[in-house]
Order: C-alpha cells, then sequence, then structure tokens
C-alpha cells in the first residue's frame, strides 16, 4: 500500500472508531439493577428445567455428602471402641 492510501485507510479506521464511541456513550445500561432481571423467565420451560436440574444435582450431593459424613462417623465410633477395649484390657486409661 502507497502512503496515500494507508491514509486514506488510517482516516476511514478513525471515522468508524468516533462512530462507535459516540454509540456506546448514547448507549444507557439496558439494566440497573437485579431488580430489573426478577420476574424475566416467569413461566419459561427451559428455566423451569434448569432450576429443576439444579435442585436434583444439589440434593444427590447433600445425599452423597451426608453418607460420606456418616461412615467417616462409624469409622471414628468404631476407633474409639477398640482404643478403649484395648486400654481396659492394659489396664491403661
Amino acid at each position: 500500500m502507497t502512503v496515500k492510501e494507508l491514509e486514506k485507510r488510517v482516516a476511514s479506521l478513525e471515522a468508524e472508531v468516533r462512530e462507535l464511541k459516540a454509540k456506546l456513550a448514547d448507549k444507557k445500561p439496558e439494566t440497573k439493577s437485579w431488580l430489573d432481571l426478577a420476574g424475566k423467565y416467569a413461566n419459561d420451560p427451559h428455566f423451569e428445567e434448569a432450576m429443576r436440574l439444579g435442585r436434583e444435582w444439589r440434593e444427590q450431593v447433600n445425599r452423597e455428602s451426608l453418607e460420606e459424613f456418616d461412615r467417616e462417623m462409624q469409622a471414628e465410633a468404631r476407633t474409639k471402641k477398640t482404643r478403649k477395649k484395648t486400654r481396659a484390657r492394659s489396664g491403661s486409661k
């Protein structure tokens, strides 16, 4: 490209940038608060399915976590019981 062609291209790009900046400056945010979004997905079957799937996943994770916790507590109780029996046999407290 010649210098003249480059200057013409730069001028064109600068004009385009000015236009885009002007558009952005005039544009106001679509939402100001989360309250603007409240109710947006009412009666939306896709949203309802997403909520159902999330609820099912959380319930499964909670159930699995509680089961793991119960197993750990049972193992700890067995360990304490074994230690207590061992101490009783050896005569120490």
